[in-house]
């Protein structure tokens, strides 16, 4: 049977056509075949509950797994979240919203191991961009079904090489159900017209694996439609938008499709786009190229390179594409093809434990600067107390501000000793879970070059953040003035075989030492990401130390 993704991608109808299940034992059986073209669990109300009870039974799946992922859970959402209610971390919201995604991978890995050992590479766009066509022609399946431009409920689909054809439909529960085609047809297409039934807060995602394709290293995600919804009053109702946030913000990848027809790319694209916050650049692909002569799709595309630019998104190229031919619009013609065929490689292991610790340090480094706050405050009431000037009643007024000030100082430090407490616990929850499922585990970031293999291409520059821990010498008595230490303004100054020198308006002598730059840089040439004159932000963590955080371009 000739496989065909567009029947499995969301926001798409797909008839059954008669075919016969993918995976060798699909759990459910239809009596009675439907007729030909009619969808078996859409035909039947029988078959359709049927589908239906198996998708919402819970798990009883790996128990120790289960007993590592509750255990993760309630350090999150119990005593991470009741930390931050109490609390004034700066970073506490943020922190907590990307530590309840990362429980939610963390779920979606133990189901499905294998695709923390693929890069993802996510496909989003706007609804009917034309995603799953796209995915169809690039995953090389020749047969292309029309597609209905019907809103539906959607589901985050993963596709990716396996064993053996398989579709797998992992529920809230955990709870993982072998489905075929047809069931997928009806979960993601008619059952909600036929039954009343939607299974897009039921079911976190679907796995789809295949034998033939062509891509063993990557797991490709078709995300839902972010635009479904036409009520703009409805906005933050929209689940569509609110599950393509979070699955395209954890991608390794991402690939933003277009409809060609838009001229450039639409603002509430742009706009979506740069509330994900992605570091990683994006290849920006304009579908269904065949409708516009290529003088016409060349235009567009230099008008989205300038959209781009002054909205200050990373990418990595924009280009032309037609589903219906297989044919890129491009400089070179085939930058889809290399950035893929450059990511196609195996990863050296999970990068969660490392996102994890570089999250949490983040948080607890707020915590430093708080108290470093407090501690000048001190030390400016304790001058002020001995000043024989003062009447008695100030100095009762001083000396209750100070007994105030040691109070917060110290309720900070048991916040940040129970901030540590649980980045501890996490980190040995997630390493335990890792061991479990036999995952290697890095402790840095793979990175990727994307570069055309063969071709000699103008190198990109990648915008990346870096932050070193810097010495301070001088006199901080003076930062005791300053309301906030934590986004205070530098530049470079100098770079000198001792280190790099920060300028800034404190009077504080700030320097990166040479031995932090080559901890934090590897392999990258100082020379290369940091020159003189460039802005930096200060953040004050104690009595001689600091945080100097700068954003560098790196040449490729």
């Amino acid at each position: 049977m000739e496989f065909n993704i567009e029947d499995l991608m969301n926001g798409h109808s797909a008839s059954d056509q008669g075919k016969s299940p993918v995976s060798e034992q699909p759990i459910l059986e239809s009596s009675e075949p439907p007729p030909a073209g009619i969808n078996r669990y859409l035909h039947n109300p029988a078959e359709g509950m049927k589908l239906v009870a198996e998708l919402i039974t819970h798990s009883t799946g790996d128990q120790d797994c289960q007993g590592t992922l509750d255990k993760i859970h309630q350090l999150i959402d119990e005593e991470f979240l009741t930390l931050v209610s109490r609390d004034e971390n700066s970073f506490g919201t943020k922190t907590y919203i990307q530590l309840h995604q990362i429980k939610q991978r963390l779920t979606e890995l133990v189901s499905f191991p294998t695709l923390e050992q693929c890069y993802t590479v996510a496909v989003g766009g706007a609804f009917s961009a034309g995603k799953s066509r796209f995915l169809n022609s690039v995953l090389g399946c020749l047969s292309l079904l029309p597609t209905d431009t019907t809103p539906t409920t959607s589901i985050p689909t993963y596709i990716s090489q396996g064993k053996e054809n398989q579709i797998t439909a992992l529920n809230t529960y955990q709870k993982k159900t072998v489905i075929d085609e047809a069931a997928l047809g009806a979960i993601c297409h008619a059952f909600n017209d036929k039954f009343g039934v939607t299974f897009s807060h039921l079911l976190q995602l679907i796995s789809v694996e295949r034998k033939e394709l062509i891509y063993p290293a990557l797991a490709f995600l078709d995300t839902p439609g972010y635009s479904k919804t036409d009520n703009i009053s409805r906005r933050s109702e929209n689940t569509d938008e609110n599950i393509a946030r979070e699955q395209l913000s954890q991608a390794d990848y991402l690939i933003w499709l277009i409809d060609i027809q838009n001229g450039t790319i639409p603002k509430p694209d742009i706009d979506f786009i740069a509330s994900l916050e992605l570091e990683q650049p994006i290849l920006f692909v304009f579908s269904k190229a065949d409708k516009k002569p290529e003088t016409q799709v060349r235009d567009v595309l230099a008008t989205a390179r300038k959209d781009l630019n002054r909205a200050e998104l990373p990418y990595h190229d924009v280009v032309g594409y037609s589903a219906q031919t297989g044919a890129e619009i491009s400089d070179t013609g085939n930058v889809l093809c290399t950035m893929l065929d450059a990511v196609n490689g195996s990863k050296r292991g999970t990068t969660i434990l490392w996102q994890l610790d570089r999250l949490l340090s983040q948080h607890i480094s707020d915590y430093q600067t708080q108290r470093q706050s407090l501690k000048l405050t001190l030390g400016t009431l304790n001058e002020l107390m001995f000043d024989d000037v003062l009447t008695k009643e100030r100095k009762q007024h001083l000396s209750n501000i100070q007994q105030k000030t040691k109070g917060q100082l110290d309720e900070l430090n048991r916040h940040e000793h129970k901030a540590e407490e649980i980045r501890k616990h996490l980190k040995e929850a997630v390493t335990e879970l890792c061991e479990q499922l036999e995952l290697t585990v890095s402790q840095s970031p793979t990175r990727i070059q994307l570069e055309n293999r063969g071709q000699e291409l103008q190198q990109q520059a990648e915008s990346q953040r870096f932050s070193f821990t810097a010495l301070i010498q001088g006199d901080s008595s003076q930062l005791a003035n300053r309301s906030d230490l934590s986004r205070l303004q530098g530049s470079i100054e100098r770079i000198s075989p001792v280190g790099v020198f920060i300028s800034n308006d404190l009077g504080l002598e700030i320097m990166i030492t040479r031995q932090q730059l080559r901890t934090v840089l590897g392999n990258i040439n100082i020379n290369d990401c940091i020159q003189p004159g460039m802005p930096v932000e200060i953040q004050i963590t104690g009595n001689n130390k600091s945080l100097v955080h700068l954003e560098a371009s790196i040449n490729q």
